[in-house]
């Protein structure tokens, strides 16, 4: 008659779970960590809901959110262009979130073409300059988009975001010459220099580089000091494109542009990028002349013609030009060519910046006018970057995250996610363990808003899916992303 409690005893000494009410304890509940590897979600999947959950609970723009909602969405699909416009329901929202979107597609690798026919089809009809948003989006695809609305009515400065080109310069490679003339003439004066700097840098129209050039048809300036402010400005824009012929007419017509050793540094620069070194060095005075500018100044300029004679082959000339830079930030920029793994000599198969021992060197802004201008800029620094991880310098390349004067108390939106990018993309080249991305999430708390944080997420959800596809967190990255996490909600 006592078998029954005999049993409980010693079921209960077996499993100390047995309560006095003869029920076992529930057990732990299972967790992201604790699951079986099999059952635990993705890396891209955790990364990707914790952006989300970041954005769902921040208190940023509109605006924000929408890029940060196209971060996203080219990581894990959404619910499609249609409903995402409709949502976002203004054109300022609608091109924050795609050109966020792209960009993302385009660090993935993958095709935007069918993204981009797409979105153009899905602009409501009604959107306030959707014709204009139309014409950007076949700028990605550098053809004029189908049935386009007559240029004459659209906006010729708008652009997608801040970093790609207005229009006018699509609508120049194809847009009659008289068309061209009628769209230049009825701009305001503060956009007659980027209208026209696209028609002449596009060699099109020679009939219309007089009134450009000189300002003078229809509406003559109304003082010397008007006409200098609009040619200065259209030399910049001119520099901005590389636009050697037109810069070399406009300084030949009006040498008075150059009065100003600034915008005489800029032409410089915008040459010495088209590939006219010799030029460079006439406009400058010789190369002793180039070191009396500021070092900043002298340092892009012979960075862009390093550039310039590495990739027309004359790499002799390339060395010889990147051994004066002083500044050792400067040296780095020409470095991003010469040091290329994928263009280096087979001859000469030094490490690459083997005689850098500083990253931090590399001033906050230093790198994102060139990744802007130029994206090839970027992919060599990806490999670089990865090649500095392979040959085990991770301490240096990690440097990338702590330039020189960023404290703990300095944001750094808007030029700091794209770091942490670039050496995620690294990482993933590199083949890294996926306990190496630690530092990048600690990065991630440097951020201060939730659009540049979602970035930088989708950057390190990337970089670890290529390198690691379908697997879970480790416990080490999951535990740094809860931590990380935890200073964000305290930061914010």
């Amino acid at each position: 008659m006592h078998a029954p409690i005999i049993a409980f005893l010693l079921l209960a000494g077996l499993h100390p779970g047995i309560v006095a009410s003869g029920f076992p304890e529930p057990p732990d509940p299972v967790t992201l960590t604790t699951a079986p590897a099999t059952s635990r979600p993705s890396g891209i999947e955790v990364l990707g809901k914790t952006g989300r959950d970041l954005i769902r609970t921040s208190t940023a723009s509109p605006r924000m959110r929408a890029a940060a909602m196209g971060w996203l969405d080219s990581i894990e699909a959404g619910p499609g262009f249609p409903s995402r416009f409709e949502r976002l329901a203004s054109t300022d929202r609608i091109t924050a979130y795609l050109d966020a979107r792209f960009e993302g597609e385009l660090l993935r690798g993958g095709m935007i073409e069918p993204l981009v026919l797409e979105a153009m089809q899905a602009v409501p009809p009604r959107l306030e300059r959707g014709d204009e948003l139309r014409w950007a989006l076949a700028g990605l695809l550098d053809r004029p988009p189908p049935d386009p609305t007559p240029v004459s009515r659209l906006d010729c400065t708008f652009r997608l975001g801040p970093a790609r080109p207005a229009i006018i310069d699509l609508i120049a490679t194809g847009t009659t010459c008289s068309d061209l003339a009628a769209i230049f003439d009825a701009a305001s004066p503060a956009d007659r220099p980027m209208i026209g700097a696209a028609v002449l840098a596009t060699g099109r129209c020679p009939d219309l580089e007089e009134r450009i050039l000189d300002f003078g048809n229809p509406e003559p300036p109304a003082t010397s000091a008007a006409a200098e402010a609009y040619r200065t400005a259209l030399l910049v824009e001119l520099a901005d494109r590389d636009a050697d012929e037109p810069i070399l007419t406009l300084i030949d017509r009006h040498p008075t542009v150059l009065t100003r050793t600034g915008i005489r540094a800029v032409a410089a620069t915008g040459l010495a990028r088209a590939g006219r070194i010799d030029e460079v060095l006439e406009l400058l005075g010789g190369s002793e002349q180039l070191d009396r500018f500021p070092a900043a100044s002298s340092g892009e300029i012979r960075a862009a013609m390093a550039h310039s004679a590495f990739l027309a082959g004359d790499r002799d000339r390339a060395r010889w030009i990147g051994a004066r830079i002083g500044r050792g930030d400067s040296r780095m920029l020409a470095g991003l060519v010469l040091d290329d793994p994928a263009l280096a000599d087979p001859l000469d198969p030094a490490p690459p910046l083997e005689s850098l021992r500083n990253l931090r060197i590399v001033r906050p802004m230093q790198w994102v006018a060139m990744i802007e201008r130029d994206p090839m800029i970027r992919e060599r620094a990806v490999r670089i970057l990865a090649a500095l991880l392979a040959e085990d310098r991770t301490p240096l390349a990690l440097g990338l995250l702590a330039p020189n004067g960023f404290t703990t108390r300095t944001g750094g939106d808007g030029w700091y996610e794209d770091r942490i990018g670039m050496l995620s993309d690294a990482m993933a080249l590199a083949k890294r363990p996926m306990d190496d991305w630690a530092p990048l999430l600690e990065a991630v708390t440097r951020l201060k808003s939730p659009a540049s944080q979602v970035e930088a997420l989708v950057a390190i959800a990337r970089g670890v899916e290529r390198a690691h596809p379908g697997e879970p967190l480790t416990t080490g990255l999951r535990d740094t992303l809860d931590r990380a996490l935890i200073e964000i909600t305290i930061g914010g």
